[in-house]
């Protein structure tokens, strides 16, 4: 801070201003002024205050439909006894490996047909009938699985204090319910097998025991991370990192 005399622009000495009082005095004119005027501008407020910066929207991917209405709290999502809004996210389980696994399972069981068509017309002892056994098995679950894909959907649903999930009109594992209070965060996960094939789960953080997986086996990661910060946006539940959980595809 440098002070000069208005009378005379003479620079004053350190010593001949007071900072305390705001008042200096001219050793070469002997004028006594304030100098308030004369001091700078104090800096705007350091930006540590700042809102963080918004996490980088999740566009709607293709195979989910979204409806909405209102939000389910009005304020802090942990002092809200019930929710007031609804949410319904439905997924499509469709994907073109299904079609794949449709003809498969139709060659598979096709030759079974035939085995058993030939066995049974030649009256073979019961033996040979049981041999296939676990192929046929194997069939079943590839036809349950080509099914379930072509035509199943997951519907999610928020809606008066309670999130549930529910695979149909094929009926499937993993079907959910849960209160929103108790859930405190949700994070995606990744899996991915021997052969390197890549599956994303949806997991919810409780209040109380074990995390509750949502939704697995969701082939897309924009699905999953959609899924995840949509139902923490319309919770109000501010996202925070876990360990270990998938957030996006690397870039470099």
């Amino acid at each position: 801070m440098k002070v000069s005399c208005p009378s005379c622009a003479a620079p004053l000495p350190a010593q001949d201003v007071n900072v305390v009082r705001m008042v200096a005095k001219c050793r070469a004119c002997d004028a006594v002024f304030r100098f308030e005027d004369q001091l700078a501008p104090l800096p705007e407020p350091a930006t540590a205050l700042a809102p963080p910066p918004a996490v980088r929207p999740v566009p709607l991917p293709p195979g989910l439909e979204l409806q909405t209405s209102g939000s389910a709290f009005g304020g802090d999502y942990r002092s809200a006894p019930t929710g007031a809004g609804e949410l319904v996210i439905t997924r499509r389980w469709f994907g073109m490996q299904h079609v794949f696994l449709l003809f498969f399972a139709v060659f598979w069981n096709g030759f079974l047909a035939l085995w058993y068509s030939a066995a049974i017309s030649s009256g073979a002892p019961w033996p040979m009938l049981v041999f296939p056994a676990l192929h046929l098995a194997a069939g079943i679950g590839v036809t349950y699985g080509a099914v379930t894909g072509l035509v199943n959907r997951t519907v999610i649903r928020i809606h008066d204090g309670v999130l549930t999930v529910r695979h149909g009109p094929i009926p499937a594992f993993g079907n959910r319910t849960l209160p929103v209070q108790e859930i405190q965060q949700l994070f995606t996960e990744e899996d991915v097998s021997s052969k390197g094939a890549r599956s994303y789960k949806v997991h919810a953080v409780v209040a109380v025991g074990p995390t509750v997986e949502l939704v697995k086996g969701i082939q897309s990661p924009q699905q999953a991370l959609y899924l995840e910060r949509t139902i923490e946006d319309h919770l109000a539940i501010p996202d925070q990192k876990v360990e270990g959980a998938f957030t996006g595809p690397t870039t470099t």
